[in-house]
């Protein structure tokens, strides 16, 4: 884990093959148990670098829409965002195709348009569930009020009776609807 800690805090000096980063607390070469001894005992030594950590190029943060975009155009920037990946994915041995989304536009675009279909709601069903949320969340003020010296005056745990509950209110809507809709054969 100590590994894990210093490349997440220190991603511009522990790279990923490095012995600095998988065995931090052990002496990595010029004794009889060091790292590069044992690592070529075991016929691994060639996949680490023994190379101390030194500072490398900072990663560049693109946080602008228009700016990722135009890295995605060129070959050269969309290269550099998947070759971090790559070797993962054929150490993996995944199979042709893992990423043709990222590699072919047409193929992004029918997936984006089905994630789109399935995750956001129509405007009539979405106009349905704020109009339920809000029913809910107004039936609920009304009954776990108190009220206290004044009677015009009304008290409300909103996080306690009203955030906590409505979507736990609504959730179960959702399964008992989908339980009546099964026996129908529509769930």
């Amino acid at each position: 884990m100590l590994g894990r800690v210093l490349h997440r805090a220190l991603p511009n000096h522990y790279n990923d093959s490095s012995v600095y980063t998988h065995f931090p607390l052990i002496t990595p070469t010029g004794q009889k148990y060091s790292m590069d001894n044992v690592l070529r005992t075991k016929g691994v030594l060639d996949k680490y670098s023994l190379e101390r950590p030194t500072a490398q190029q900072p990663v560049q943060v693109i946080a602008d829409v228009r700016t990722i975009g135009a890295v995605l155009q060129t070959p050269e920037g969309l290269q550099t965002l998947i070759a971090p990946y790559a070797q993962n994915i054929k150490d993996l041995k995944l199979d042709r195709g893992f990423l043709a989304v990222i590699d072919d536009a047409a193929s992004f675009n029918k997936a984006t348009t089905l994630l789109k279909e399935i995750i956001i709601p129509s405007p009539e069903a979405l106009s349905r569930t704020l109009g339920w949320f809000q029913g809910r969340t107004l039936e609920l003020i009304r009954e776990k009020n108190l009220t206290l010296v004044d009677p015009s005056k009304h008290l409300v745990d909103l996080v306690k009776d009203i955030f906590r509950l409505v979507p736990v209110h609504w959730s179960a809507s959702q399964v008992v609807s989908c339980v009546h809709s099964s026996q129908r054969g529509h769930c």
